[in-house]
């Protein structure tokens, strides 16, 4: 049985190109729905990509996410994930692309809350707090009081010089709160795919980030058919882009943030100790992270997966990728996928996949 690979694709590709991809070993391409035609035209499975909450379909700021201080924040481009148009739309969306003929399924990108690399402005991770998602956290059974109090304290510690909470059940409702509302999101996601016949898949962050943002592997079991957790180690910051889901920009401005209240070394302490593998200092975490967490993270998400399969998508231009490849394979993986396309990378994505077991 061929193993599957996927490439994603930002646009469309020339008929060369695409079979230049076949040839390297990609058998399927996922990206946005120009790419249909022309991959199925050289044999290659598609899937469709989008977003979940993008920021600009709105006038004003009242759809934006609000931070614990009262301040409108963008995080990934994105909005208040509570934001009912917003989530109509998105679906709207992803039921047009789903009746793309032939296509082999849908997946959803940024289906969460804000990370600590969402943005360079931290306080957008410490969202949200708008008046919808207050009334929300009620319905769901929780005291928004006590959540506000909780990452008020939480966030005067990490950033404003405060005293380390004594109490952190604010703060775990909030994390569960975020969990419950992106897992809402995701089920119907997930069913529109299945009405329309195909599968549903979401990028994801790695396992032992992934609680921070409001996603579940766990929650995920018997609804996605497939996850891809995002494991890119060596990921080169560039200009506007803070990172977002790269495991070591992720990771540095985690660090950064429990830096600010506990020192460096204590830092990289606690975050060894959340992700289960001992990590570098973090001036070194911001160039690449140990590639055994591939390993590490691909085994946890497919413990926690159940029946969904889990492709983790590599890094395309990680200049660690053979090893990168064979640390998934060693947790685990059945699929892989990588990001993103480009011409000249396609040597070292063969090279790579020649030497996978």
């Amino acid at each position: 049985m061929t193993v599957k690979t996927w490439m994603y694709v930002s646009g469309a590709l020339s008929a060369g190109e695409l079979a230049a991809l076949k040839e390297a070993g990609i058998t399927g391409v996922m990206g946005p729905k120009e790419i249909a035609a022309p991959a199925q035209a050289q044999g290659l499975q598609v899937l469709l990509c989008g977003g979940a909450f993008p920021a600009g379909g709105f006038a004003g700021e009242d759809h934006l996410a609000l931070d614990i201080r009262g301040r409108r924040r963008v995080w990934f481009y994105s909005c208040c994930p509570n934001h009912g148009p917003t989530r109509q739309a998105n679906l709207a969306m992803y039921r047009e692309l789903a009746a793309t003929p032939g296509i082999a399924g849908l997946v959803i990108d940024g289906a969460r809350f804000a990370s600590p690399a969402s943005s360079f402005q931290p306080e957008a991770f410490f969202t949200c707090f708008c008046p919808r998602c207050l009334e929300k956290m009620a319905e769901l059974g929780f005291d928004p009081e006590r959540v506000r109090t909780g990452v008020s304290a939480l966030y005067a510690w990490l950033r404003e010089g405060g005293p380390r909470p004594g109490d952190w059940s604010g703060v775990g409702d909030w994390l569960t709160f975020r969990r419950m509302c992106a897992t809402e999101h995701l089920k119907d996601f997930a069913a529109l795919a299945h009405q329309a016949g195909v599968e549903a898949g979401a990028f994801f962050f790695a396992p032992s980030l992934a609680g921070l943002v409001g996603q579940s592997y766990r929650d995920m079991a018997g609804v996605m058919d497939f996850l891809s957790p995002m494991l890119y180690p060596a990921y080169p910051q560039q200009e506007g882009d803070p990172g977002t889901a790269c495991l070591n920009w992720e990771l540095y401005a985690l660090g950064r943030l429990l830096a600010g209240a506990m020192g460096e070394e204590a830092a990289r302490r606690e975050l060894s100790r959340q992700m289960g593998y001992a990590l570098p200092l973090l001036e070194e975490l911001k160039r690449e992270t140990p590639r055994g967490l591939i390993a590490a993270e691909t085994a946890r998400a497919r413990e926690e997966a159940g029946p969904a399969r889990v492709t983790p998508i590599l890094q395309l231009d990680d200049p660690g990728l053979p090893e990168s490849v064979a640390q998934a394979q060693k947790g685990g993986a059945g699929e892989l996928a990588f990001f993103a396309y480009r011409k000249e990378l396609l040597p070292a994505l063969r090279e790579a996949l020649q030497g996978r077991g």
